[in-house]
């Protein structure tokens, strides 16, 4: 409103001068209800610019649907160093409104240990920026203490907190599950024959041949002390046959052995997170952080998990409409009090409504409405009734 107001300044001096009306209200009414003086509209062109930077701000949090977490980093600070700016100024009413504001936000921001690690760490996932940019705006805004590893280590620990979940889902290795012995096939309980022999047809159709097996898992098997090469041969002889004697696993064993030792050389396997924090920053025009990581999750699976969660968390639950507004709370006591049932049943239907319309054939509802006139007649003692 104010921004508008502005564009009739010159309009408010003129009709001052020369409406009689106007000139006459102003006189009747008080001196600070009066016509707009040039400090008055100083203040306001003051007030317009320094509140332009949060409703800008505003604009960029809650007026998009797709706002990810990694850009309030970028826009706190921006608007931290704004304040600060402001409070150097020329202008007394911008400094006052400035360092007001300042005291406001250090209250809750003006130490490092209050800012959320999760907001951090949704940066360091940020392909253009990653820590060593996080470092350096830490070390503006805080000094030495924004040289920090508590980011990196609580990046470090969610990472370790998946693999550990990754690692506790149990899954047999595809020689396990060939293996399993044929005792139910040749059972005297005609039922259990029945489904073990459809379930060894479904088996033998994947893993029925040798070729078909994962020479890697058999080389796992390899690699257990207790058994090794013997034990993998003879069971592979029992299984195939002749065809079990040979000499492949043993062959991929050792090539995989040379792969292994001309890639690594001296240096020790790195993590997906350690090889993405490690890699070059990335610079694209129009970047979509969400598109990245789904085409890079191939390359860092484990860490694009921890993406996927971090970056979707919500900036602020504050509607946009209510941000700058006056008007008081956009729900009133009747609506914040509703029961979470009720609550959980209008969010729903609110998206049910906002849904797309969809063409819907005629014989689609035909055949629903003879579904419920069929439940209908299963149960008559029923009170809802579709006529």
């Amino acid at each position: 409103m104010l921004d508008k107001a502005l564009k009739f300044e010159k309009a408010f001096t003129r009709m001052y001068l020369e409406d009689q009306k106007y000139q006459k209200y102003c006189r009747e009414i008080s001196t600070i209800r009066g016509n707009p003086s040039t400090d008055d509209w100083k203040n306001v062109k003051a007030f317009v610019k320094f509140l332009n930077i949060f409703y800008q701000t505003t604009l960029k949090f809650l007026g998009s649907l797709y706002a990810t977490s990694n850009s309030f980093f970028h826009e706190f600070f921006n608007l931290r160093n704004d304040i600060i700016k402001y409070t150097k100024s020329d202008d007394l009413t911008l400094v006052d409104m400035a360092k007001r504001m300042k005291s406001k936000l250090e209250k809750y921001w003006g130490k490092f240990e209050s800012m959320n690690m999760l907001l951090i760490i949704a940066v360091v996932l940020d392909p253009r920026y990653k820590m060593k940019y996080v470092n350096y705006i830490l070390s503006i805004a805080y000094g030495d203490i924004g040289i920090t590893s508590e980011p990196g280590d609580l990046l470090q620990s969610q990472w370790e907190k998946y693999i550990e979940e990754e690692g506790n889902s149990e899954r047999k290795s595809d020689l396990e599950i060939y293996l399993i012995d044929d005792v139910y096939t040749k059972s005297d309980d005609l039922t259990l024959v029945d489904m073990a022999k459809r379930m060894k047809s479904k088996l033998e159709k994947y893993w029925g041949k040798f070729e078909s097996m994962n020479m890697l898992l058999i080389i796992a098997v390899v690699l257990d002390p207790r058994y090794k090469m013997k034990y993998v041969n003879y069971i592979l002889s029992i299984a195939y046959g002749d065809i079990g004697i040979t000499s492949e696993p043993g062959d991929l064993l050792q090539s995989q052995w040379e792969k292994y030792m001309e890639e690594e050389g001296n240096s020790e396997r790195k993590s997906d997170l350690e090889i993405y924090l490690i890699d070059d920053v990335v610079k694209i025009k129009d970047f979509n952080i969400l598109s990245w990581w789904k085409a890079s999750s191939s390359k860092y699976p484990i860490v694009s998990k921890i993406a996927r969660n971090v970056l979707s968390i919500p900036i602020s639950i504050v509607a946009s409409e209510s941000a700058f507004s006056t008007g008081g709370r956009i729900l009133d006591t009747y609506r914040s009090s509703l029961s979470q049932k009720t609550v959980e049943a209008l969010i729903c239907t609110q998206q049910w409504i906002r849904l797309p319309s969809k063409e819907c054939k005629f014989e689609d509802l035909l055949e629903e409405v003879q579904k419920l006139e069929e439940i209908e007649e299963e149960y008559p003692d029923s009170p809802l009734r579709i006529d």
